[in-house]
């Protein structure tokens, strides 16, 4: 009867985290590391209901039960914990943050159990009232942080896509965030288990929706992507770029197919970064790259471009460039097509200009015609 009642009560979150592991269980885009942290995240939710209905009842006690204090200590450390793990679905702490970032969270873990004994944040007299302790903000304080740490770190992860994916998961998060903050304010607190709920599905679909958009090897946005993006962006596009890498067959077939995974995500890197322009990159191949600039005159896309081959210079790598501006009445494709044009302008030069040099060129035993000589 008792676990009855709490479906009862509970059942817009259960369903909505009953929904989510199904998800989890047909997704093929996301990352197993995702699909973890989502359950783990979904598991502690669930947890955190079952907490906060126990503690509710041990209220009614005319006198202390030992478990109430332990439970309320719980529920506090958890609703950070569970923002902390959500943050980390598709825009994870860097490295070298993880752990200062995490500091907080442990803080807060250690001082609220400890107030089972001392009663910094909150302690119980014998006949089971509460009382605020001095520290009794500090668990609201840490979730606070991790929101402002959350938007942040959405912010710089998607800043190298478009726009309207930044403000998606600016929004996700900050009306969850803003629903915990109303219902906190009303003490109706009741209702934060199914609200998180909700957010973790929606947070999970947004990711799940903007993956089926990327590259899975570069983190770029991919061929569909680019031919759609294209398509819905055209009058805003001014600019588009083509860009071949060189070599990665040789790559491929005297280092390994594994170096040759790490040069591409060396290329894609670099091509990310560029000046930090309006711009978008797509991988649209094996070692095809193609760049839509927005908004930018032909001499901050020839800059970009000149960027970009200074940090490939650095890497060891390199590739053919091509770029062609958007002419007033001229459609997106057409301008690729002449995009696409100077960039085998550019990558015959290379070559010509290897030769010349009396540098090799690398290719792979498959390339030669059978009357053709072999590089040794």
């Amino acid at each position: 009867m008792v676990v009855f009642d709490f479906i009862l009560k509970h059942y817009v979150m259960i369903l909505e985290i009953v929904g989510l592991w199904i998800l989890l269980a047909i997704s093929v885009t996301v990352s197993k590391r995702t699909v973890v942290l989502t359950s783990f995240a979904s598991v502690l939710l669930l947890l955190n209901a079952i907490a906060y209905d126990v503690e509710s009842y041990l209220q009614t006690f005319e006198t202390l039960n030992i478990w109430r204090p332990i439970l309320t200590q719980t529920i506090y450390v958890l609703y950070p914990a569970i923002l902390f793990l959500t943050m980390q679905i598709s825009a994870p702490v860097k490295k070298q943050y993880y752990w200062l970032v995490l500091i907080p969270e442990i803080v807060n873990i250690v001082v609220c159990y400890l107030s089972i004994w001392n009663g910094y944040v909150c302690s119980f007299t014998k006949d089971n009232h509460w009382i605020a302790g001095p520290l009794r903000y500090l668990p609201f304080a840490v979730f606070g942080f991790y929101v402002v740490v959350f938007m942040v770190q959405n912010f710089v992860y998607f800043s190298g896509y478009l726009i309207k994916d930044r403000i998606a998961s600016f929004l996700i998060v900050f009306f969850a965030a803003a629903g915990a903050a109303v219902s906190l304010a009303k003490g109706e607190t009741e209702s934060l288990s199914a609200l998180f709920a909700a957010a973790i599905l929606l947070y999970y679909l947004f990711t799940y929706i903007h993956m089926s958009k990327v590259d899975h090897l570069t983190g770029l946005l991919n061929r569909q992507s680019f031919y759609r993006d294209m398509r819905i962006y055209s009058g805003m596009i001014t600019a588009v770029a083509s860009v071949d890498m060189n070599e990665l067959k040789w790559i491929n077939d005297t280092k390994g197919h594994f170096e040759g995974d790490n040069a591409i995500k060396t290329v894609a890197e670099c091509l990310r970064n560029g000046m930090r322009l309006r711009k978008t990159t797509y991988r649209i191949g094996g070692d095809e790259f193609a760049i839509l600039f927005f908004g930018q005159s032909e001499d901050k896309v020839k800059n970009d471009v000149e960027e970009m081959r200074k940090q490939l210079a650095r890497t060891g790598y390199s590739c053919a460039f091509g770029y062609a501006m958007k002419g007033e009445r001229e459609t997106v494709e057409n301008t690729l097509i002449r995009s696409d044009q100077e960039m085998y302008v550019d990558k015959s030069a290379q070559r010509e200009a290897v030769i010349a040099s009396g540098g090799q060129l690398h290719r792979r035993k498959s390339d030669f015609l059978p009357d053709e000589p072999k590089q040794e």
